[in-house]
């Protein structure tokens, strides 16, 4: 009986710990919205961080954004790790992370766009080839039992 009291408990310790897991991450993500908003407000509007916002901002200060698309890009970028966040563990990934998996992601694009392109040949290819063809076919009367008046037999 002491077995499965404790397997009892253990679980329930198992699911508490899984709820506080959940209660911290949602925590972190909280704090990276906050932060991600402060930045792109370009205005801190507090001066303690968690070590891993410290982190955040240095990595913010090294990835050089074009200006007319930065907001757009820290906007991806917080839509990720919300996916990242909503998936799995903390901290949040930085804006380089960001920046190399999203350019990965593009070049797979890329590549398989290419590969789609090559193997498929374009309409107009495929019309000239069926004109071509067409016009190579010999005629249905040029064919044994080809006399157009009556039907061949099928078979």
């Amino acid at each position: 009986m002491s077995e499965a009291v404790d397997k009892f408990f253990g679980g329930e310790e198992k699911a508490q710990m899984a709820a506080e897991e959940l209660i911290d991450r949602e925590l972190m993500l909280n704090r990276f919205k906050r932060l991600l908003g402060e930045v792109m407000r370009g205005a801190m509007a507090r001066n303690s961080f968690q070590p891993w916002e410290v982190e955040i901002l240095m990595d913010l200060e090294h990835c050089p954004l074009e200006r007319r698309r930065r907001q757009e890009i820290l906007r991806q970028y917080q839509r990720a790790v919300e996916r990242q966040m909503t998936n799995g563990p903390g901290p949040p990934m930085k804006l380089s992370e960001f920046l190399v998996l999203r350019a990965q992601r593009r070049e797979q694009l890329d590549v398989a766009q290419t590969r789609q392109a090559v193997a498929a040949p374009q309409s107009s290819e495929l019309e000239l080839l069926e004109s071509e063809l067409v016009r190579r076919a010999p005629s249905p009367a040029c064919l044994p039992g080809g006399d157009l008046t009556e039907p061949r037999p099928v078979g």
